[in-house]
């Protein structure tokens, strides 16, 4: 987990208020809301995170939220969570419209991702015969290197900086630029809630194929781990790789990281709880409730204008100690060959 230090006291209230509160009567966004406030305390917010604010509280459609429109969406999404009407949110109500809305998330997560399977296997599957083999495999991950190296004979730096990959890349780089992983690269306007590893950033390139630790990667560790997992993914021992044996790989990783998810999020649903319940009485009430959204919307609003829109400037977090979220997903990628 990256140890962040937050230079901006009021962004410091914006994340908190973010990852706490903020909850709609759709599950789906409810989650979205949350992934976004995680991603915000780890990067800071990003066009997509304002986009994304602006369009779970444009009541009206005109693409700017006034504080107003926000502050009825915000009770309307309080009354959602009392379940027994008293006017009051507890724990349990709490926990159990949090814990819904994260399994919907999960579950529209993974077929997404299940069904990019198919796609990421046809685009390296270049033969087009349904068996991927090693020279696919590895013509895929030179792409890859090559594109953080000067060529297939180089070493990849922490200098390349200024070679990361797009925010949104098409499906064919989604297919060759996994390094270690068969993952798709997250989705940094709307990040995802099942945290895959993922060499879509140079760090996380770095962190998932160095293998001696001198913060490089060289042709032949990134050779040997590919030829790793192409090897464990292989589980018939046929010397290719068919769809089936590709999906269920990724299956497998994927519903191991969709369970820690679900055990971290809840966790730290409890906090977010007891942070909101200030007064430590029954449960949240509205007055509670405004007090975080004034936060938040604050937070957004950072031309004091009275609204949010695409032209307000954006939060920023600065960190004293940068780590790369790739080196937590790095014991996950190389759970294939154990």
């Amino acid at each position: 987990m990256k140890q962040k230090t937050l230079q901006m006291g009021l962004l410091a209230g914006l994340v908190l208020a973010l990852s706490a509160c903020q909850s709609t009567p759709s599950a789906d966004k409810s989650q979205a809301q949350a992934d976004r406030s995680k991603h915000q305390a780890d990067h800071g917010a990003s066009a997509g995170h304002r986009a994304a604010f602006i369009d779970d509280y444009d009541t009206n459609g005109d693409e700017i939220v006034a504080r107003a429109e926000f502050e009825q969406v915000r009770a309307t999404n309080l009354k959602a969570m009392d379940a027994n009407g008293n006017g009051l949110v507890d724990e349990s109500e709490y926990l159990d419209h949090f814990a819904q809305a994260l399994e919907k998330k999960i579950s529209a997560e993974r077929k997404g991702q299940v069904e990019q399977t198919e796609i990421r296997f046809k685009s390296i599957d270049t033969s087009g015969d349904g068996k991927m083999t090693w020279d696919e495999y590895w013509a895929s991950g030179a792409k890859t290197f090559t594109h953080f190296a000067k060529d297939i004979d180089g070493v990849v730096t922490l200098e390349a900086k200024d070679k990361e990959w797009d925010a949104a890349p098409s499906a064919q780089q989604n297919a060759n630029q996994q390094g270690a992983s068969l993952t798709p690269a997250a989705d940094v306007a709307r990040p995802s809630v099942i945290r895959m590893p993922s060499s879509h950033s140079l760090e996380g390139f770095i962190d998932i194929n160095d293998l001696d630790g001198d913060q490089q990667v060289t042709a032949a560790e990134f050779k040997q781990i590919r030829r790793g997992i192409f090897d464990s993914t292989d589980t018939n021992k046929d010397g290719w790789v068919n769809p089936e044996e590709y999906t269920l790989e990724f299956t497998n990783r994927l519903d191991r990281v969709a369970k820690q998810t679900r055990t971290n999020q809840m966790k730290q649903a409890e906090v977010r709880y007891g942070i909101l319940n200030s007064n430590k009485d029954a449960g949240i009430d509205l007055e509670e409730f405004a007090v975080s959204g004034k936060r938040i919307f604050d937070g957004w609003d950072l031309n004091s204008d009275g609204q949010v829109s695409s032209v307000d400037p954006l939060p920023q977090i600065k960190s004293d100690s940068k780590k790369s979220s790739a080196s937590v997903a790095k014991a996950s990628s190389k759970s294939v060959n154990q």
